[in-house]
């Protein structure tokens, strides 16, 4: 299902497409998937052009592939702060929480009762088309919104993930602050989802409090000053076609 709804928002949103940058994401991401509970999963990270959702930064379909926004890119301050989001991602698939969120849609979105009302009626062929539609209904837009649990799960294992692949974990509490947690407060259905600013940088200051110190944590690189620079330049060429 994961592979389905890859292609399917690969070709309605579009990828960057860019080798330096996609390269780039790609190194960030296996280092932190290394160090993350799932480091047998394989994964991927992919620039992504546009998303259906305000204020998304990054996200997954499952199965390891995680797609960051082109608009993110230009706006994340640091490479830790880069680091961190992809962490986060990571954390939804050490979690197993796009799973758990599939069942609990079963459930909360009434697909059983619909499913039950239909059985007695249908024979094998058309159950295994409701099955089908039932992929598409539970689609990957309903299922990106996890539970206030999931993400402050997503968030402890994206911070630890962070400072173990050697980042400055601090920068998670800046952008609880100024980054996407921030603009998802306008985002009403988002925002009984997500942890407020507040609460995700209370939860954690405790766990940064309890990571071991460590000297030469990255904060950002030059790495991630020519990724920068390189978006900017296909924006430039973009504009002038």
């Amino acid at each position: 299902m994961a592979d389905r709804w890859a292609k399917d928002i690969e070709a309605k949103q579009g990828l960057l497409g860019d080798s330096q940058i996609d390269d780039y994401l790609d190194n960030i991401g296996q280092r932190l998937a290394k160090v993350s509970q799932r480091p047998g999963l394989k994964y991927s990270f992919k620039a992504i052009k546009s998303f259906d959702r305000p204020g998304i930064a990054a996200f997954t379909v499952g199965g390891g592939r995680i797609y960051v926004l082109i608009s993110f890119l230009r706006d994340v301050p640091s490479e830790a702060a880069l680091a961190f989001t992809i962490g986060h991602e990571i954390g939804h698939n050490a979690g197993y929480h796009l799973p758990l969120q599939m069942q609990r849609r079963m459930f909360l979105d009434k697909i059983v009762s619909e499913v039950a009302l239909l059985a007695g009626r249908i024979g094998e062929s058309d159950w295994e088309k409701l099955v089908r539609e039932y992929s598409d209904k539970a689609s990957y837009l309903l299922l990106l919104e996890f539970s206030r649990e999931d993400e402050k799960e997503a968030d402890l294992l994206g911070v630890g993930n962070a400072f173990d692949a050697g980042w400055d974990p601090t920068a998670a509490l800046l952008w609880t602050r100024t980054g996407s947690r921030t603009i998802m407060q306008v985002i009403d259905d988002l925002n009984k989802q997500h942890p407020s600013p507040e609460e995700s940088y209370q939860y954690l200051s405790q766990e940064i409090k309890t990571l071991d110190k460590k000297k030469g944590l990255i904060n950002t690189s030059q790495e991630f000053m020519q990724m920068k620079q390189r978006l900017k330049e296909l924006s430039s060429f973009t504009r002038s076609k």
